[in-house]
Formats: structure tokens, sequence, C-alpha cells
């Protein structure tokens, strides 16, 4: 009899067990799932703040030569109308970063500008924003 009992009590201890590592495989599964999103957030929010610090660039300037000028500390690629800087990862222009802004001035027509802006972060594509804006002497 107190051999049943025994038995008994290493069958619960074997379940009790596995239940214990079910759910710390569930634990530890949400958490690099939740690691993974906050990745993902942190570089969609750094290339919304890029895009849109680019945007303010272009509205600043009157052509890509001037917007060349702006840009000169992170030491611009330019070719033909598309206009490259890099960032490192605070957001600091930096010539070896990783984060690419990426600004294609369109030409302008009745003083009116398009841009499409578009940032990488490790080559791959985050965000794309397209604006426009009035030229200095287009302005109402």
């Amino acid at each position: 009899m107190n051999r049943k009992r025994n038995t008994g009590f290493y069958i619960e201890a074997i379940l009790l067990l596995l239940a214990f590592i079910f759910v710390i495989r569930t634990l530890v599964q949400v958490n690099a799932v939740s690691h993974s999103v906050s990745e993902d957030a942190r570089r969609l929010t750094d290339g919304v703040i890029l895009a849109s610090n680019g945007a303010e660039l272009v509205l600043a300037s009157d052509s890509p030569e001037e917007l060349m000028g702006l840009l000169k500390e992170g030491s611009p690629e330019r070719e033909n109308s598309v206009i490259t800087v890099h960032f490192d990862d605070t957001l600091e222009m930096n010539p070896a970063g990783t984060k690419e802004l990426v600004i294609d001035w369109q030409d302008a027509s009745d003083d009116f500008v398009h841009a499409v802006i578009t940032v990488y972060d490790q080559g791959r594509e985050v965000y794309t924003l397209t604006t426009g804006g009035y030229l200095e002497g287009g302005r109402p």
C-alpha cells in the first residue's frame, strides 16, 4: 500500500514539473516576440523622425544644391536629384552609419517642389514619406 502512495506522488510531481516547464517555455516565447516587436517599433520611430527631419530640410531649401549645403556635415552623396546621407543609431549624421536617408528631389512646377523621402535601416526600407512645398519665390 505504501508503494502505491509513492507512485502517485511521483506521477503528480512529474505532471507538476511538466506544467512548470510549459509555463516557462510560454513566457520565454512571449518575451522573445515582445522584444522583436519592440525593435521593429524603434526602427519605425527612428524612420519617422529622420523622414520628418528630411521633409523640413526640403522645405527649408530652394534647390538640391542648397539641400546639400544643409547636410554638409553628414557627407551627403548626390546622384542627379537623389541625395543620400547616413546616420548612426543615435540619429546623428555619420558617414559610417547604418541608417540611410534618401531624398529624391523632384523638379518644381509652378514653384512647387515634390520630394520622396525614404529611410533605410541596414539596407531594409523602413519608412517612405512624400512631401512637397512652395519654393521661396512661389509662396503666397
